[in-house]
């Protein structure tokens, strides 16, 4: 991992524990949105998986009615405890530890209950591809977002279809030789 990335996803964590201690759903949201940014430039795995977590528990922490489940204040409770050990242990450099610990937040959004589990799987299944539409947005192909966030090809597919991003104009880049000449100028 890329210490700008690490650096970045840090940043995510801090912003993220703070939303949650604020109460700040919308924060959360717009802070998986920055996120994405970042997933499309490195398209790593751990800063896409960042993005789908922070973007569920958005969704998670928008339901009141969770928060009248006997389990709620055990479950915001890990999620903190989680967000904290991932910070840790990139602030380590233990990337390895780190990948595992964003592996435990899916566990802890099952465990808050059966029927809300089936509800959560849906969401995070939701939020892959819905957040798979935006690396596209920023230029990553279908195949390399579906492949990557664990999606079929075929649901981002059909996500893509229902929004306008495949109707926008197309980004007007440089030719190949402007581009070649321009680096040569950097090296040069």
């Amino acid at each position: 991992m890329k210490e700008s990335v690490r650096k970045d996803i840090m940043a995510v964590l801090r912003d993220s524990l703070k939303s949650i201690g604020q109460g700040n759903v919308a924060s959360l949201k717009e802070i998986s949105d920055h996120v994405i940014h970042t997933a499309s430039i490195t398209q790593e795995d751990s800063v896409i998986s960042v993005a789908v977590i922070i973007y569920s528990l958005s969704k998670i922490f928008d339901k009141w009615q969770y928060r009248k489940d006997k389990r709620w204040n055990r479950f915001k409770g890990n999620v903190v405890k989680e967000l904290e050990r991932s910070l840790n242990r990139l602030e380590k450099g233990e990337i390895k530890s780190y990948k595992d610990s964003t592996k435990n937040f899916f566990k802890i959004i099952g465990d808050l209950d059966d029927k809300v589990g089936l509800y959560i799987t849906h969401v995070i299944n939701q939020a892959r591809i819905k957040k798979g539409s935006r690396v596209y947005e920023h230029g990553v192909s279908v195949g390399r977002v579906a492949k990557v966030l664990g999606v079929s090809e075929w649901d981002l597919l059909t996500y893509l279809g229902n929004t306008k991003i495949v109707d926008k104009e197309p980004v007007l880049t440089k030719r190949v030789k402007e581009r070649l000449l321009f680096t040569r100028r950097l090296f040069s």
